[in-house]
């Protein structure tokens, strides 16, 4: 896998922006991923920083978790409509 195969797709076509997709930018900056995010990710944890991102991904609380996979969930089927398209 090259560098260009971990390139955010959706950032770079829609604001011309160069990141790594990674799971720390899918969570909390990807524009593709605004809508789900504001639905699913807390206004206190969807501040960008280190240690949101791993209370977010450590979190035990079971609304916490559901909201989590949901948002993953969708962040993958909005995905597949975008690499389709």
């Amino acid at each position: 896998m090259s560098i260009d195969d971990r390139l955010c797709r959706v950032c770079g076509e829609s604001i011309n922006s160069i990141v790594i997709e990674d799971e720390y930018h899918v969570l909390f900056h990807c524009v593709g991923y605004n809508d789900i995010r504001n639905m699913y990710v807390s206004r206190e944890t969807a501040v960008p920083n280190v240690h949101n991102f791993i209370t977010i991904l450590k979190n035990d609380n079971p609304k916490d978790i559901v909201n989590l996979a949901h948002f993953i969930y969708s962040m993958f089927k909005t995905r597949q409509r975008l690499d389709n398209s």
